[in-house]
């Protein structure tokens, strides 16, 4: 038995709407972390926007759908109103083009065009791995579902480009027809997930709901071998190279070629920061790149993990009250202070983080 909210109710949304406040109140206060004072909300990438459907994701059986999306949006404008700072993700699971989800086309359509201060909406795919032929009315052409001219499926195709896409796998078993996670790789090329978390694999421990078989991956080469080449593919990977380092008069002029070798910007504000060393180590000058890596794509025309120099941005900061000498370095940090420098390459990385890319005569 299991029980299932009626949206339309009043007292519900109103229960909800104040289980909301609450936890948004909770992040604005403030936590010591790291010897430092900050509120408990900067430590937090999103929230995933999970009240609709089994477990969340966004499907529900025939009869527990409601007949129209008012009451539905009512919860998603609550999201809006409580966390209008922090990226919001929502599930995809409904968001097909068939009878059973029809009256409540006008939701789905609200979370993929929706935003707040932190942007449009990402996308959370909890089924990564299944055979994706269950999923063409959804992700793919088949979704004939429009609004403005607009299709579905190509909301949710090209969202990586504006918001994150993540998401987990599912557990699967094994069936005649098609063996587990063969389209994982496949899938992730396509959607572009900034991460997959590996909560709801098939780990053979017991049968379960969707894994009736106990198959388990880790049994199974041709599944690892494609979680590996998965894994290897998501998020950005920056790449910096020929750097042209220019002194006039005073100002200082730094040229460097960037690419994105990955499958997604990055979404978080990034400070791409160089500094100079004199001969002992102590910095005596520091300053920001005016790139922001949040608009630094990757190429789509190069297959993952592929680079061509010929098709890399160059971008050239220049620097006017700059007249001392060193080495010249650059490092890529979190405004807040939180995650450690971005890592771009284990070769080269300082203990700092940073990386030497000249000299400064």
């Amino acid at each position: 038995v299991r029980w299932e909210p009626n949206f339309k109710n009043d007292f519900f949304f109103q229960r909800y709407d104040a289980l909301l406040n609450a936890f948004a109140k909770y992040l604005d206060e403030s936590i010591t972390w790291k010897n430092r004072t900050i509120q408990r909300k900067k430590l937090v990438r999103f929230i995933e926007m999970r009240h609709f459907g089994w477990w969340g994701e966004g499907a529900y059986p025939d009869p527990l759908v409601p007949d129209n999306s008012e009451s539905l949006i009512r919860f998603a404008r609550s999201f809006i109103k409580h966390f209008p700072d922090i990226r919001l993700i929502v599930p995809t699971n409904a968001m097909r083009d068939g009878k059973v989800y029809k009256p409540i086309t006008d939701y789905h359509f609200f979370l993929l065009t929706a935003k707040n201060n932190a942007g449009l909406f990402g996308l959370f795919r909890d089924n990564f791995g299944d055979d994706e032929r269950r999923y063409e009315s959804m992700f793919y052409e088949k979704n004939n579902l429009q609004k403005d001219g607009v299709f579905m499926y190509q909301l949710l195709r090209d969202r990586w480009k504006y918001a994150p896409v993540e998401g987990e796998p599912m557990q699967l078993p094994l069936r005649k027809d098609y063996h587990p996670y063969s389209d994982i790789v496949d899938q992730v090329k396509y959607l572009h997930p900034v991460v997959i978390r590996n909560c709801n694999v098939s780990v053979g421990k017991g049968a379960t709901l969707t894994n009736p078989t106990d198959y388990a991956v880790k049994n199974d080469p041709i599944a690892m071998r494609n979680f590996i080449e998965m894994y290897s593919i998501l998020g950005f990977r920056y790449l910096i190279q020929d750097p042209v380092i220019t002194r006039k008069n005073e100002s200082l002029e730094i040229s460097l070629k960037w690419q994105n070798i990955g499958l997604t910007p990055t979404y978080d504000r990034w400070n791409i920061r160089f500094f100079l060393l004199d001969q002992s180590g102590k910095e005596i000058w520091q300053g920001n790149s005016s790139l922001d890596l949040r608009t630094l794509y990757p190429n789509e025309d190069l297959a993952p993990g592929k680079a061509d120099l010929s098709k890399a941005l160059t971008h050239k900061d220049v620097f006017p009250k700059c007249n001392v000498s060193g080495s010249l370095y650059v490092q890529i940090t979190d405004p807040d202070e939180i995650s450690p420098p971005m890592a771009l390459s284990v070769q080269g990385r300082r203990a700092d983080g940073s990386y030497f890319i000249g000299s400064v005569k």
